[in-house]
């Protein structure tokens, strides 16, 4: 899609039969698979690359880049309730974005670290970039 949207999807469960499961269906009162759990827009058109690094707990940080030469850094909590195991519930905790990461299309990202991510662009640049989430920045090195 060229939409710029980052979309959580549940995952799909599959038995050693390659049946597919249908608990989100009976726990959730209808099939939780037909729209996402949670969606943000990100990037003015399509997401070119995405990263994910786990941070602690329950918490995941999401890297994506796109056509509109931007960097974003979305970083997200799973909720997994006992008394409602599926859906889980999708929180997005901080949103760091940098418009103009590049002078061109972003066609890559992955991260080294939890704080650290490198970009590469059809600018023929590769950045290293440092996150500092207590600041809600990231700084290019």
């Amino acid at each position: 899609a060229t939409d710029g949207l980052l979309a959580f999807w549940p995952v799909v469960h599959h038995s050693i039969l390659g049946r597919a499961s249908h608990e989100c269906e009976s726990l959730a009162g209808g099939d939780c698979r037909d729209k996402p759990l949670a969606s943000i827009r990100l990037h003015q058109s399509g997401i070119n690359d995405i990263s994910t690094v786990h941070v602690d707990g329950n918490t995941h940080r999401i890297a994506t880049v796109g056509d509109d030469n931007a960097l974003c850094i979305t970083e997200c909590t799973v909720v997994v309730s006992a008394a409602r195991p599926c859906p889980p519930e999708v929180r997005v905790t901080k949103l760091l974005s940098i418009p103009h990461a590049h002078s061109s299309s972003i066609t890559g990202v992955v991260f080294m670290r939890p704080n650290v991510c490198a970009t590469s662009s059809v600018d023929q640049r590769l950045c290293v970039w440092r996150i500092v989430a207590s600041q809600h920045t990231v700084a290019s090195h």
